[in-house]
């Protein structure tokens, strides 16, 4: 396969795992998702994932549910100097770049494997981020 190709199947392997027009609730749901599936890869030792970026995502993925929940409910009310939905929309989009790396990582790790272990377990991360798109 010629490398202008790869790069294309890549970026679109990429594009059919975002998802950043879902709702602020969905949002949540979706990357609450994808970090509990991704930690257990990591935890099982089935997926190598650089400690710094998972740390990074999971942090990000936690500080904006965090802040939805707070948002939908009355705990505004206890810090009244906080401007909520700015930090809500600074820790989703820190969260959603966290998650394009992730991406990046995967997609172009599995389009060029040739360790058939490796590929399938690059695979498996991939459609099980697509099942959680599909759920």
């Amino acid at each position: 396969m010629n490398h202008e190709k790869q790069q294309t199947e890549v970026k679109q392997m990429i594009e059919t795992l975002v998802c950043e027009d879902l709702s602020d609730e969905k949002y949540c749901q979706y990357h609450s998702a994808v970090l509990e599936f991704v930690s257990i890869a990591v935890k099982e030792g089935t997926f190598f994932l650089p400690m710094d970026l998972y740390c990074k995502y999971k942090g990000f993925v936690g500080l904006f549910c965090k802040m939805f929940q707070n948002m939908q409910s009355d705990n505004q009310a206890k810090l009244p100097f906080v401007d909520w939905k700015d930090m809500y929309h600074c820790y989703r989009i820190q969260a959603e770049m966290q998650y394009r790396i992730l991406c990046r990582l995967i997609v172009p790790a599995y389009q060029k494997t040739t360790i058939p272990e490796e590929r399938e377990t690059l695979k498996s991360v991939i459609d099980g981020i697509h099942n959680i798109t599909r759920g």
